[in-house]
């Protein structure tokens, strides 16, 4: 007869060691269930630092940590698919090959202008994350050579939506409902949480002066935005007893990004561009003396002038901070860091291509009413990579690499 102590101790030993890693690798000190859902999905956002929550960018990804990039991608109508080509291998440095993270997302937007008379667009979007924890061998009292295997694994459903409003200066607010649940060997638990966001963006030469140039047919780019958002708000999470609840990964975060660059009129299409962003996470989970966890207030111990204006780095506190150059809307070429709240210094880079511009050259050089032309100016295709890095070889992040294909349909 099988033993359900001996699962149960076995089922402790292990997932004490896998949670152990996973929230070492991601400088969580105090513990909380599903630390998964403190994970950036987005290779394009993860070239940068995971800077995400304040970043003006088509990142179909964008809206998991901020629901409010609904809000400004929806000013365009559009639609929005991407997902992983193949599953990222997490936390590699550990050496577990089916320890792998795998997501996906889907969006749409519409801007009602045209029937409200009112400078107003809405968005909609769905993402699903899974964290495949991998087999497991289940043993007994009688035998601790095994009686089988359980597979465990960690997913989250995300619905999202966000609306926007456009009086030169662009503000979207966000809301996400998310059902995350748990199944670890023969335990399972759900919750279902919420996040809030904002988003404002100031087109700063569009404001100033929209017909200024350069030189003949290149005006010059200047955008800022700012962003915040409050992610995992709900009840705890339990598996047997209710007393032993963990709390969800509660998170505060803010940021802020700016743009510059060239654009050539005719096409409206990005010569050169730059851009650079800073965020700043916190994790508004503590505990008592007594181990009992509780969730902080709201604002945390995040400053706009200490973390975002200055970049001071604090205990509590991750910094996260990431450029990137974009090359004709073709190529775009990213570096960035996060570090602080528990944190070593992790370095991330990657690189992506879009045809956007080359449709905007094909559009150039093609007859405007060509068939080729009205068929591919709806179509935008993206590919995205990047990986993190340490000094530390034994860090658990170390060579951890992603990659998302997707797939972008203009109404």
């Amino acid at each position: 007869m099988k033993s359900k102590t001996g699962v149960f101790f076995n089922l402790v030993l292990i997932l004490t060691a896998c949670l152990f890693c996973i929230e070492t690798a991601f400088g969580q000190i105090t513990t909380t269930a599903v630390p998964f859902l403190l994970i950036s999905p987005s290779p394009e956002a993860n070239g940068q630092g995971c800077t995400s929550v304040s970043r003006i960018s088509d990142d179909p990804y964008a809206i998991y940590f901020n629901p409010a990039h609904l809000g400004i991608s929806s000013i365009q109508n559009n639609v929005m698919f991407s997902f992983y080509p193949s599953k990222t291998m997490w936390l590699p440095g550990l050496g577990i090959n089916d320890l792998t993270y795998n997501t996906l997302v889907l969006s749409g937007g519409a801007n009602l202008e045209e029937y409200l008379s009112l400078p107003l667009s809405i968005g909609i979007g769905y993402s699903r994350v899974n964290l495949d924890l991998g087999k497991f061998v289940v043993t007994t009292a009688e035998s601790s050579d095994g009686v089988g295997t359980s597979n465990s694994e960690e997913h989250s459903d995300a619905f999202s939506l966000g609306a926007g409003l456009d009086f030169g200066i662009k503000v979207a607010l966000g809301i996400t409902f998310r059902k995350t649940e748990s199944n670890l060997v023969g335990l399972g638990a759900s919750a279902w949480s919420r996040d809030y966001g904002l988003l404002i963006e100031v087109p700063v030469t569009e404001l100033i002066n929209k017909e200024f140039e350069l030189m003949t047919g290149i005006a010059p780019i200047c955008n800022l935005s700012f962003g915040s958002a409050l992610t995992n708000i709900g009840d705890k999470i339990k598996y047997m007893d209710a007393n032993q609840a963990d709390p969800l990964p509660r998170n505060i975060s803010i940021g802020a990004s700016m743009e510059i660059g060239l654009n050539l009129i005719k096409t409206d299409n990005k010569i050169i561009s730059f851009s650079w962003s800073r965020q700043a996470d916190n994790l508004l989970v503590g505990r008592n003396q007594d181990g009992s966890s509780y969730y902080r207030n709201i604002f945390g111990d995040l400053s706009l002038g200490k973390h975002i204006i200055q970049g001071k780095l604090t205990d509590a506190v991750k910094i996260s901070q990431g450029w990137q150059i974009g090359l004709g809307e073709i190529l775009y070429i990213r570096e960035g860091s996060f570090n602080g709240g528990g944190f070593d210094h992790i370095s991330t880079d990657g690189w992506g291509i879009s045809t956007s511009g080359l449709i905007k050259i094909i559009k150039l050089v093609a007859e405007d009413n060509s068939l080729i032309t009205q068929l591919i100016e709806h179509f935008n295709i993206h590919y995205d990579e990047s990986s993190y890095s340490t000094n530390d070889s034994y860090n658990p992040l170390n060579s951890t690499k992603f990659s998302s294909l997707s797939l972008f349909i203009k109404l």
